[in-house]
Formats: structure tokens, sequence, C-alpha cells
């Protein structure tokens, strides 16, 4: 691929090449109208959930998707910190509705595994957010895929008054639905 900047306006244009340039053949390639995809990207807040390796997106539209894209580069303090939102922009090709969002890290930096809460993305020319619920590890060399059909819940559990009512052992629960069973949550 390749975009091409009109330094007098400032437009952008995206050429979708996808196959090997061979020789001294003529090649002819139409561009693209690129728009911007506004991403906030809302860090977790547990131990550990920073982190300052690569982080990959790649949005999956009703027309298209974007390869992946390290976001690293794209936000402010070029690293993942815990509890901080990173806004920033994706220039790309229009790719429909957004239907879903894949993830992956690598091992370049400490602490590779990134904790996400969620994910929030606007295009350009609409006015309201679509949300991502996360709310996972993201982890080394494997490919997650999120979609805004996942559903926020706010769980508040009471413990008894009584003498030794609490406790320190791991506890889980699952959720159970009209829809189906969501996976043990710790």
């Amino acid at each position: 691929s390749c975009t091409i900047e009109n330094l007098t306006n400032k437009k952008s244009h995206f050429l979708n090449i996808n196959q090997w340039i061979k020789g001294n053949k003529k090649y002819e390639f139409a561009p693209k109208q690129l728009i911007n995809y506004q991403i906030e990207l809302i860090m977790g807040t547990l131990p550990g959930s920073g982190s300052n390796s690569n982080l990959f997106i790649s949005l999956i539209g009703s027309k298209n998707s974007t390869n992946f894209i390290n976001i690293k580069p794209l936000i402010s303090n070029k690293e993942f910190i815990s509890g901080y939102t990173e806004i920033f922009t994706l220039q790309n090709e229009d790719i429909g509705n957004i239907n879903e969002i894949k993830l992956k890290t690598d091992s370049s930096g400490f602490n590779s595994n990134i904790y996400i809460n969620r994910i929030k993305i606007k295009k350009e020319a609409e006015n309201n957010f679509l949300t991502f619920p996360i709310f996972t590890w993201i982890k080394t060399d494997q490919e997650f895929s999120f979609n805004p059909n996942n559903v926020e819940y706010t769980i508040i559990i009471t413990n008894g008054d009584v003498l030794g009512g609490g406790t320190d052992a791991n506890v889980s629960m699952i959720l159970y639905g009209t829809k189906g069973i969501s996976e043990a949550i710790k």
C-alpha cells in the first residue's frame, strides 16, 4: 500500500497495491479517499497492566478490513501506562460499519502482556463512539477478537457483617442468560 498526501490541501489518498511490482511494466492504481478513525484506548489498572511492547489493531468492517497497525507510535507516551486513556487517530480507506476489532502484542518490550479495559472507535463522519469492552490481558503472540455486542455489567458483591464473613479465597462467577453463558469471571 502507499499513501500520498497533497501538501496544498492536506488531503491524503490511499493506494491499495497488494501485489508484486515487476520489471519495466506499467501499473496504474486508483486512489481511495482516506477517512479518520478516532480511537480511545482505556488501559486497565491491574498490577502490571502497562507495557512498552508494540500493540497492533485491525479494524474489520462491512466493506473491508485494515491490516494490523502498530498503534504504539501513534500514542503520546510511546508506551501503554496503567490507568491512562490514550486518544489517537488512524487514517484508512472507509471499511464500512465496524463489526469487530482484533488485537495482538509482541515481545519487543518490558512486560509484554497488556491489560485493556475498553476501546472506543468513531469514524470522522459519525457522532457516537462504538465501544468494545475488552477487560482481558492481550498476551504475546496471540490474536484476540472483540465485537461491540459484548455487554458490560456492574457486579456488586456484599460480604456479610458477621465475624469471619470475609475470605481471601479466589472467587469466580459465570453469568447465565437467554443468549448464552459467559466464561468464568475471576
